[in-house]
């Protein structure tokens, strides 16, 4: 039998670990592209895949990738800051 402080301490744990879908990532990456480049950047870049914790994008000229990668540390800080935990480590461009 479990002693009852084990017990809160594994619910405790099981809330803390919550899981960040591939939507939700899409939709803050979105959300952080328009802000930084407005309406021309969301026509031009888009999320393509979210796994372990790395964003891939596609652009449709190389002069838009680039800029992503050169300002790829903001953009994971700001997505991080919406989720509240580090659940993106690195953004890169899909190809």
């Amino acid at each position: 039998m479990k002693k009852i402080g084990q017990y809160i301490d594994f619910q405790k744990n099981k809330l803390r670990k919550k899981t960040i879908d591939e939507k939700t990532i899409f939709f803050l990456f979105n959300k952080i592209v328009k802000e930084m480049y407005g309406e021309k950047g969301i026509e031009n870049l888009k999320a393509e895949k979210y796994a372990s914790q790395t964003v891939f994008f596609s652009a449709k000229l190389a002069l838009w990738a680039a800029d992503v990668l050169v300002n790829r540390q903001e953009i994971i800080n700001k997505i991080n800051g919406q989720i509240g935990s580090s659940e993106v480590k690195e953004i890169k461009n899909y190809q």
